[in-house]
């Protein structure tokens, strides 16, 4: 269900409410309902993600859900990195960068954004108050959506992540 977003037509601007149909043999609509209703919220005949926490919004997180015209913009502003914040960043990033092989095969994914992670880390570790581009919020994301289960995943790691969420969310409507 989460790459359904990618199905959108041309020009719809509401990505959270779009429609998916699922076909389930009768045998197994049964299952089918118990795991719909583990993963979703039923409100006024929608279904929405549930989320227990940032970390299960950000395992949720689909890089398909960004507005283009967001990825197409130029520097964003309006988003502000405290020196803490910076650090983990650019701890997370590191380890991505050397850890990146083992990754990919251990979750059977590949790293979005990853050509933007040594250039973000070289701009963090340059500027207390760095000129932020959409790629790399998105490589942001990415790192902390990579970590999000590790032990070392702090408070603060989940408030940067929260964030970066809602940034997201504000510029889908």
């Amino acid at each position: 269900m989460d790459t359904s977003a990618a199905l959108l037509p041309p020009g719809s601007k509401d990505i959270d409410t779009h429609p998916a149909s699922y076909q389930v043999h009768r045998d197994y609509v049964e299952q089918a309902i118990t795991l719909i209703r583990e993963h979703f919220d039923l409100n006024e005949g929608l279904y929405s993600l549930k989320y227990d926490d940032i970390a299960t919004r950000l395992k949720a997180f689909n890089f398909y859900e960004i507005p283009q015209e967001l990825l197409a913009s130029n520097t964003i502003t309006e988003v502000e990195v405290s020196g803490n914040e910076i650090s983990i960043l650019i701890r997370f990033g590191e380890r991505l960068l050397k850890e990146v092989s083992n990754i990919e095969m251990q979750q059977d994914r590949v790293v979005f954004y990853y050509d933007a992670i040594e250039p973000l880390i070289e701009r963090l570790q340059a500027n207390k108050a760095p000129q932020l581009s959409p790629a790399d919020l998105l490589a942001m994301l990415e790192i902390l959506q990579i970590y999000c289960d590790d032990p070392d995943f702090s408070a603060e790691a989940n408030g940067i992540a929260e964030g970066l969420l809602d940034f997201f969310a504000g510029h889908a409507q």
